[in-house]
């Protein structure tokens, strides 16, 4: 009986080990085959490996046809494995124009191009409104559902539209109420505004006057309760700037330019309390931060940046004294960024969780993830989703991601219309300006510059809340009675059918 013969045993356990061996083997190799392909490696036909990337593709409006170096890969929204390289990615759809831009995809990385905004080939705009004359003043509340038109001739009368209607439909007027401004003998006085809260409701304007400004807080929805936060708060008609606490309606912070301090002040408790002096310049965050510009604690000819968290300081970095500062600060990600800049320096420095840093490295510098160097730099702002940062000065053009970690310089291949002296953010992905009285729209990374339709330059444009409508104002000069008008216009930003 075999197995009782000896060598029969051995060589079946031989050929037992050999078998579990091999199949230990072909285990590992697929499961190695399978991890990289999971981290996207493929082999080329010329026998060489190479790692595939993942791109997310996407538009506004969807269903649009995508191309990589004019291979066709689907239509958006699609998710893309391809290997690294370069590449032209170009969007198309019937009827609209196209959008490309130049990509980069490296092996195992994830990219995500989901903000392209097509426009139709053809815009055309309806009349909403007419006027005689051009208005003042054009605000839209944060939400880009209400907007109000200072009517001419008028610092009290407002047109308000709901664009929220469809069709929209005829404004109602809304008026600040009598004996709120102070009067002006002479004229001279104009309204322009400061900021908007946070609920939507209650704008704060500024009252500008030869002999000095106030501050009106303007209730869009009962126009009664408005009040001149001057007289409210028992603060003198002069210098003293005023801006929301936390864009909440109901604090306001205080700064006096003469005597560089910062105060704060509740409508519930009108009384005055400082919160820091020796303040060149501020911006405010949340309910507790404030970036500032300091001239007290700092060498001679310099001024710190610093971080007030509730009660602690942090040192951020210094410039030279004299210049404009630049300062913001916002979160994207569950990450706190930062923006300290100036004009003479011609830097923007961009800081990732400053306060965190410090605090985990108390006696070391702080470092930014970027710096963007621009002489002269004026204007710095963040996307209104927070994820891009934008510093300028006039035409040049410097953009920051910091998502990817990633900047961008170029120069607008437009001039822009004066009054308007720096372009803005559209949405989170384009920047915005009037050349020629014509809108544009340019990507952040100076790509796809698209022209729209025309539009006073002294008045920005603006989008309803999902972006299918803009209104602008235009001059039309009747062409037999030489009569001039200023026309509210709707524009349709896509197609009938994807409206």
């Amino acid at each position: 009986m075999d197995f009782l013969d000896p060598e029969i045993t051995k060589r079946k356990n031989r050929y037992l080990l050999i078998g579990y061996f091999l199949f230990g083997v072909l285990i590992v190799l697929g499961t190695v085959i399978l991890v990289y392909l999971a981290y996207g490696y493929g082999l080329g036909k010329n026998g060489n490996v190479y790692q595939n990337g993942l791109i997310y593709v996407a538009s506004t409006p969807s269903t649009a046809n995508i191309k990589m170096n004019s291979v066709s890969y689907g239509t958006t929204s699609n998710r893309i494995a391809i290997q690294s390289g370069q590449y032209i990615l170009s969007i198309k759809k019937s009827g609209y124009r196209s959008w490309q831009r130049s990509i980069e995809v490296d092996g195992g990385s994830v990219q995500h191009f989901d903000y392209p905004f097509l426009l139709p080939n053809i815009l055309s705009s309806t009349t909403v409104s007419s006027s005689t004359s051009l208005t003042n003043l054009s605000i839209q509340s944060l939400d880009r559902r209400w907007l109000l038109l200072l009517q001419p001739g008028s610092l009290l009368n407002f047109s308000k539209y709901d664009l929220n209607t469809k069709p929209l439909i005829s404004p109602v007027t809304i008026s600040i109420p009598s004996g709120i401004l102070s009067p002006v003998v002479g004229g001279g006085d104009s309204i322009k505004l400061v900021e908007w809260s946070i609920d939507n409701q209650h704008a704060l304007l500024e009252h500008l006057m030869p002999s000095g400004n106030e501050y009106i807080l303007f209730n869009i929805k009962t126009p009664a309760d408005t009040i001149n936060l001057n007289k409210t708060l028992n603060i003198p008609i002069g210098l003293e700037k005023i801006s929301l606490w936390n864009q909440a309606y109901s604090k306001y912070y205080i700064y006096d330019p003469v005597v560089k301090s910062l105060y704060s002040e509740k409508l519930s408790d009108t009384k005055l309390q400082t919160v820091l002096n020796g303040v060149e310049a501020f911006k405010s965050y949340g309910d507790n931060i404030i970036i500032y510009a300091s001239n007290q604690k700092v060498e001679s000819g310099q001024i710190a940046i610093r971080l007030l968290d509730g009660t602690t300081n942090y040192n951020i970095r210094t410039f030279p004294s004299g210049s404009t500062y630049l300062l913001d600060m916002a979160q994207n990600n569950n990450n706190y960024f930062l923006i300290a800049g100036s004009t003479i320096a011609g830097k923007v420095y961009v800081y990732e969780n400053p306060e965190q840093t410090i605090q985990q490295f108390p006696n070391q510098l702080l470092v930014p993830v970027d710096l963007l160097q621009l002489p002269g730099v004026n204007y710095v702002k963040f996307s209104a989703d927070t994820s891009k940062i934008l510093a300028e000065n006039g035409t040049t053009i410097k953009t920051y991601d910091n998502f990817y970690n990633h900047n961008y310089s170029y120069i607008l291949p437009e001039t822009i219309d004066a009054p308007m002296t720096n372009v803005t953010w559209m949405d989170g992905e384009r920047l915005i300006f009037i050349s020629n009285k014509k809108v544009y729209f340019i990507d952040y990374d100076g790509t796809n510059q698209q022209k729209l339709v025309s539009n006073e330059p002294s008045i920005l444009p603006n989008f309803n809340q999902d972006y299918k409508y803009l209104y602008t104002i235009t001059q039309n000069i009747d062409s037999k009675t030489k009569a001039t008008s200023f026309e509210l216009q709707q524009t349709p930003t896509r197609l009938k059918a994807d409206l």
